[in-house]
């Protein structure tokens, strides 16, 4: 019967050390590339959604972050999908809550283009002309090539793109965005 030398298991055991500390940090690096795609898809399915609703129902949908029955500006938060009658960006007891979405981006945060309005509205024809946006997903690692815009444009389609360009510059329509 043959075992191992000492010599040969301190070889073993730092060969094993030099490969693992090589595959750690790619494991974490494709983890929060995940979660960002996660975030990503889950605000931009919640607005396919709140749009298709409008559609469908022919009226006016709100989607925001709510907080104690009002819409504020971190997108973060669980969204709220709800007709808004009265224009107050608050839930009122007359106003219909149609679904929401718990937004579960422990990796990194969202910054949005348009701060001065913290919902998104979609009109009876889905249209989206006076929140029209960007929003930047930026990961908490600050890896840029990590971060992802979703675009919802004045016709209320929407799309996700790259942060970066393809010569590594952020694009041009996201000037006032930017992730540290």
């Amino acid at each position: 019967m043959k075992g191992l030398t000492i010599i040969e298991l301190m070889t073993s055991v730092a060969i094993l050390s030099i490969l693992l500390s090589t595959a750690v940090p790619s494991v974490g690096y494709i983890i929060e590339r995940y979660e960002a795609y996660i975030a990503v898809s889950t605000l931009a399915n919640t607005f396919r959604r709140s749009r298709k609703l409008a559609l469908q129902l022919q009226i006016e949908m709100t989607a925001c972050p709510i907080k104690n029955n009002q819409c504020h500006n971190e997108w973060g938060s669980p969204i709220t999908v709800f007709t808004d009658i009265n224009n107050n960006q608050t839930i009122d007891p007359d106003e219909s809550i149609f679904f929401s979405t718990e937004m579960k981006n422990t990796s990194g945060y969202w910054q949005k283009k348009r701060l001065n309005s913290p919902y998104m509205k979609f009109n009876p024809l889905g249209h989206a002309f006076s929140t029209a946006t960007t929003f930047l997903y930026c990961t908490y690692s600050s890896k840029p090539m990590l971060a992802k815009q979703l675009v919802v444009n004045f016709q209320g389609r929407i799309r996700v793109n790259h942060y970066l360009s393809g010569n590594g510059n952020p694009f041009a329509s996201l000037a006032p965005l930017t992730c540290n």
